[in-house]
């Protein structure tokens, strides 16, 4: 049977979805360096627990001003 449910037809790869995703955040003023978006996006798709991974940005965060504070390139921005 070669039929196929609308779920699996209408289903994105993840590449896909990482893709809508970074342009979401995007068009929301949310501006992150692609790698970040991938190693958050990694971490989901781990069931890591969303309070860990928001920690873990908060440590990034805290990290960035510290860098900007040293006169260092903000390593959250965009290049």
């Amino acid at each position: 049977d070669m039929s196929v449910d609308a779920d699996t037809a209408c289903a994105l790869t993840p590449e896909e979805v990482s893709d809508a995703l970074f342009e979401l955040s995007a068009l929301a003023g949310v501006e992150m360096r692609r790698e970040i978006h991938d190693a958050i996006l990694a971490l989901t798709r781990e069931k890591v627990v969303p309070t860990a991974t928001a920690q873990v940005l908060r440590s990034l965060a805290s990290k960035a001003s510290d860098a900007r504070s040293a006169g260092i390139k903000d390593a959250l921005r965009s290049p």
